[in-house]
């Protein structure tokens, strides 16, 4: 019963009733309860601010259930080359194309830590990334691909490993990649004879295989990003006259289907809400009911870089180190990247939104 309550617990409330007993530390520190807590955790989305004069970054997090509720916080990373690789049960991936270090953030814990360099003999050409949770066998790992070789980095190992890399050399990708059921999902770009196609390239987390899907038989041109719909996967098409089609794949017989059509602009599809940008803030839509909410106001001297969908919880509780709120690291991190300089046109495709 006491567990039962516990895993339902927003991460800071733990961490205070952490002090109760050794027996509640112990329990809220296991393995096991860390992840029945991460599987209960509801779905929130963070928008990812940056100030206009001052070009700081800050985040927000906001509730599907309570658009109006905004929670801001402070990012350790401040340095300006940093990007965004993705986002996995509570864990945001930071790459710093400066230092090439590589941060998994907790923000809900403020627990962080640090991936080692990915430095080798092959370079950083047309470097990629991609990070997600192996189900089966219960693991972190961070995809890295580029024009030479591709390796994958497990939490448990905390190593490198080089492994196959995909069949089809596709000239470049249009999407960062998406991480659903296991997988990391992106679209991109094949030169066949100067007749571009697109289709979804695959990365299994688990069996760490790449494979390939087909788009819609709408011109493959017109998909424009990866999302999830009602437990499926789902690709969106921006049509001539400006309206979205959201199409769906069957998890039964893998065949696309249209599983919603939407007139709106500026849209941005996480999970099933979509959201579409006006000059005070964002509305967001959600297709099922058809409810439409309004987000509270940002600041107008403030443009949003992304949004991405996110949890609080207690990864990296036994495994990362904690992380202060001072300007200390953001210091650090801007003296870092003055430190370690490189040409960023050898990083031409990290795919991940960058942060500058």
């Amino acid at each position: 019963m006491v567990v039962e309550i516990l895993s339902r617990l927003p991460p800071k409330s733990l961490l205070r009733f952490r002090t109760v007993s050794k027996s509640v530390y112990t329990c809220i520190g296991s393995p096991r309860f860390i992840r029945l807590h991460t599987l209960r955790s509801p779905k929130k989305f963070m928008i990812i601010h940056q100030e206009l004069d001052t070009k700081i970054i800050y985040y927000s997090i906001h509730s599907e259930s309570s658009y109006d509720g905004i929670t801001p916080f402070d990012s350790p990373f401040r340095c300006t080359t940093t990007c965004l690789v993705g986002s996995c049960n509570g864990i945001l991936c930071f790459y710093d194309r400066k230092s090439r270090a590589i941060h998994l953030w907790n923000p809900a814990i403020r627990r962080k830590a640090i991936v080692p360099d990915t430095s080798d003999a092959y370079g950083d050409y047309c470097l990629e990334f991609g990070f997600g949770f192996d189900m089966v066998n219960d693991d972190y790992k961070i995809l890295r691909t580029s024009k030479q070789a591709t390796f994958v980095y497990t939490m448990k190992t905390r190593t490198w490993r080089q492994i196959a890399s995909p069949a089809t050399l596709y000239s470049s990708a249009t999407t960062s990649h998406f991480l659903f059921n296991g997988s990391l999902y992106r679209i991109v770009e094949e030169d066949l004879e100067h007749n571009y196609c697109r289709y979804i390239m695959t990365f299994d987390l688990s069996s760490e295989v790449f494979s390939t899907i087909e788009l819609p038989l709408e011109p493959s041109c017109k998909a424009s990003e990866l999302t999830s719909i009602k437990g499926c996967l789902a690709v969106t098409y921006i049509q001539v006259d400006g309206d979205v089609w959201i199409w769906a794949r069957n998890a039964t017989d893998a065949s696309w289907y249209v599983a919603f059509k939407l007139n709106t602009h500026e849209r941005t599809t996480l999970g099933d809400l979509l959201f579409s940008r006006y000059s005070n803030g964002i509305i967001v839509f959600n297709p099922n009911s058809g409810a439409r909410s309004t987000l509270a106001p940002f600041n107008h001297s403030s443009r949003i870089l992304t949004m991405i969908t996110c949890i609080e919880s207690l990864e990296l509780l036994n495994t990362g180190t904690t992380c202060s709120d001072d300007q200390t690291n953001c210091k650090t991190d801007v003296d870092l990247c003055k430190t370690n300089k490189t040409d960023d046109d050898d990083l031409c495709n990290l795919g991940c939104c960058v942060i500058s």
